[in-house]
């Protein structure tokens, strides 16, 4: 008798389990999790007005000598008269069966690296596969932890961080707290830090935040600098009850980028992959709505195009 019930437990457990990946599996088709689109429509830019689209790519004075290009995501290309740096480059075309919604960089076409930057060891955010393809690469700054991972790699030097730390190199880079999980494997759960940068050449500060929820860590970075421009995060905000410890959403970014005191905010974390319920066009659409009674500079890089392409 005990034996029968145990058989049927496992049955009814079976099922559950099978409707259960059945329906999950059905879910991520339907929100189009698989789906490949145009740029324009992935990141919402066609669902802006004509004055909107030419505020939000106009270049801003506060750059000085720095020229920005976005990777798609959270990665960004940053480059001066004498300085390199990549932040969070991912060029994988899915993320745990989600696919990229547009094509974008060839990790290949940089010619030299000074400075890979990480955030954190997420798959969308720390890809093995983006950097083993860069022809050189002079320092790798990331998270404590995952130096292993990178011993085979054509690095020339390797910096493992936590906040609180500097590093006084071609320019100086402060690592900061961010209110996220830095684990490789588990979503939630975390061994590993999650770190924000402020870059700093002496003309101009750049904050960047990585991957993050917004909480006090942002009033205390406040309280120590305030950097000309700040890559926040907008995207993979929804459902709000579970992620919005881990990521902000864009009415959270508008307010972070306040606090900071920021003349400029560069967007981050969306349009790309879609790791969350909020459609990837939805962050940055929200985004510029919240911003018109405020009218705070948002500029979104152009997308970087490699020589090569």
């Amino acid at each position: 008798m005990i034996i029968a019930w145990s058989y049927k437990i496992k049955i009814f457990n079976f099922k559950i389990i099978s409707i259960t990946l059945f329906f999950f599996c059905a879910l991520v088709f339907h929100l189009g999790w698989q789906n490949k689109t145009s740029f324009e429509k992935a990141i919402g830019l066609d669902k802006l007005s004509s004055q909107d689209k030419k505020a939000l790519f106009e270049i801003p004075k506060a750059l000085n000598d720095w020229k920005i290009s976005w990777l798609g995501h959270n990665g960004y290309y940053l480059e001066n008269k004498n300085i390199k740096v990549l932040l969070d480059p991912v060029h994988d075309i899915s993320i745990k069966g989600v696919s990229r919604k547009f094509d974008t960089f060839n990790p290949s076409s940089f010619e030299k690296i000074d400075y890979v930057i990480i955030s954190h060891a997420h798959f969308d955010h720390m890809s093995l596969n983006t950097i083993s393809k860069m022809k050189k690469i002079e320092t790798l700054i990331i998270p404590k932890g995952y130096k292993e991972l990178f011993k085979e790699f054509n690095i020339s030097k390797i910096i493992e961080v936590i906040p609180g730390e500097t590093l006084d190199l071609k320019l100086k880079i402060s690592v900061l707290k961010a209110q996220h999980n830095g684990s490789r494997y588990h979503p939630f759960k975390s061994s590993c830090m999650a770190n924000s940068y402020l870059l700093d050449d002496k003309k101009t500060s750049i904050y960047f935040a990585g991957d993050t929820g917004f909480g006090e860590h942002i009033f205390d970075i406040a309280k120590k600098f305030h950097p000309d421009i700040s890559i926040l995060p907008i995207g993979a905000f929804e459902p709000n009850f579970i992620l919005n410890y881990y990521h902000m959403n864009p009415k959270e970014a508008l307010k972070a980028m306040k606090i900071l005191g920021s003349e400029v905010m560069i967007p981050s974390h969306f349009g790309t992959y879609r790791l969350s319920l909020d459609l990837t066009s939805e962050a940055l659409i929200a985004l510029m709505q919240y911003n018109k009674p405020f009218n705070q500079k948002i500029y979104l890089p152009k997308l970087y195009v490699s020589k090569t392409d």
